[in-house]
């Protein structure tokens, strides 16, 4: 997505320049488990057969989950999963998030990491890794859950934003999410006047 924009300044005449905004569709949020990695055996409602050490959590001959509820996850909202499934001998890891309902991820029955992301139909108050099986042995480890936020069609780009920069071809400090690259189509001095965004949107 390119977004266009215009910049005029107050109190300076006849002096515009183009700003060009390129911006992923979609970036990740704030991560929302808290010890994903477990480090520490806290944080986590442990089902039967699950221990916390040495910075794994593993399931020994159980179906029972292991359960944060810590964050409450929005109705409509998409969430990205990434998890290390570091060992399996019986059964398969499957994530859920619970709530109303219950949103269940697929279920992996080998090794590696693995990302998937869901749109939740309704809120949710816990998220578990657990069997689909009566009886499971695995060894999980590094949970993540982000929200995949959506870009938005245009950025306030006004003010000092721009005018900290004297070289407007450098590349700046993104403004909002991750992944943005800003342009000018020359090098200005940016000290001179307050900079005001004239906006149009363009979509690549």
């Amino acid at each position: 997505m390119v977004q266009i924009y215009w910049l005029e300044y107050e109190d300076v005449e006849n002096i515009t320049h183009r700003l060009e905004i390129d911006a992923p569709d979609t970036y990740l949020g704030d991560e929302l488990v808290i010890n994903g990695n477990f480090s520490t055996d806290t944080d986590w409602t442990k089902g039967t057969g699950w221990t916390i050490a040495d910075g794994v959590a593993e399931v020994v001959a159980s179906s029972d989950p292991l359960t944060q509820d810590s964050v409450t996850y929005e109705s409509g909202k998409t969430y990205e999963v990434t998890y290390e499934l570091l060992e399996i001998t019986s059964g398969s890891c499957r994530p859920s998030f619970t709530g109303v309902s219950t949103t269940v991820l697929t279920s992996r029955n080998e090794e590696g990491t693995f990302t998937e992301q869901v749109t939740l139909p309704n809120e949710k108050t816990e998220f578990n890794i657990l069997s689909n099986v009566a009886v499971a042995s695995f060894i999980v480890d590094n949970i993540s859950i982000r929200e995949v936020i959506s870009q938005e069609a245009t950025q306030e780009i006004t003010g000092n934003v721009i005018q900290k920069y004297s070289s407007a071809k450098e590349s700046l400090t993104p403004i909002r999410g991750s992944g943005l690259s800003i342009r000018l189509d020359a090098d200005v001095d940016l000290t001179f006047g307050t900079c005001i965004a004239m906006r149009s949107v363009l979509t690549q």
